[in-house]
């Protein structure tokens, strides 16, 4: 029976239907496990912790320098026990640095988790880009989340039969979720508000934090707004930008 790990930094409730999905379809040719550790002060507010049974819970390390808050996750495991550790790509998490080189040394297959190149970075520093490009090049496979991700990690010269795309999907209860009258309504009940068939509804689904470019979002909808006066746009998060968000919403 293969061994697999799968490292989060924190575990998210919207993973955590992946992974027991994961967990039964590997069930009978490998042994999934899943290590986590806690979020950093500022993501508490973001509250989408997870919860997963028979998981290895451990105590991240968080220290802020130059502006990044840098993590490190005590790997408390065997590692020549796996055959394959599957690791987040964050370039702060500085643990994933001796894990992998561990790895190696072990012979143990390591590959990265995430979206095969920072979107979120406006450093264009080209030291920056260099070794964001070897540690992207360090591990023995990636899973990415979509074809742009992995077109990005074969211009880099990464061997393109180790990528594997995952597709940064939602899940949905049930088929009708797709229809967006359907998904409208169920929306109003869960949240409490009523739906008017005078007006267009948009949808903003996700965390609020700088990154997303909340602001962005904000002058998109007086655009919108100023061609069709039914716009209205629902927004379901949280996060540390939801005061500012709230106010500029007042505004």
């Amino acid at each position: 029976m293969k061994k697999i790990l799968i490292i989060q930094r924190r575990l998210t409730h919207y993973r955590t239907p992946l992974f027991r999905k994961m967990r039964a379809v590997l069930n009978s040719f490998a042994d999934l496990d899943i290590l986590h550790g806690n979020p950093s002060v500022d993501e508490l507010s973001k509250n989408d912790s997870g919860e997963l049974d028979n998981v290895i819970s451990v105590k991240n390390r968080y220290a802020l320098f130059g502006g990044v808050n840098f993590c490190w996750i005590p790997i408390k495991i065997k590692i020549r026990s796996y055959d394959l550790i599957i690791i987040p790509n964050e370039i702060r998490i500085i643990s994933n640095i001796p894990l992998i080189l561990l790895c190696k040394t072990f012979g143990v297959k390591i590959a990265f988790w995430g979206h095969g190149d920072n979107y979120q970075s406006k450093n264009g520093n080209a030291v920056l880009k260099l070794l964001r490009s070897l540690y992207s090049l360090s591990v023995d496979g990636w899973f990415v989340y979509t074809r742009s991700g992995k077109e990005k990690l074969k211009n880099l010269g990464f061997n393109q039969d180790s990528i594997h795309v995952l597709n940064n999907s939602i899940q949905i209860e049930y088929p009708s979720c797709l229809d967006s009258e359907y998904y409208l309504n169920f929306l109003a009940d869960k949240y409490k508000f009523t739906v008017s068939d005078s007006k267009i509804y948009g949808l903003f689904l996700g965390s609020l934090y700088k990154e997303k470019r909340l602001d962005f979002l904000i002058e998109s909808v007086k655009l919108i707004k100023s061609q069709l006066p039914q716009f209205e746009l629902l927004i379901i998060g949280d996060g540390p930008d939801k005061t500012w968000l709230l106010n500029e919403i007042k505004e």
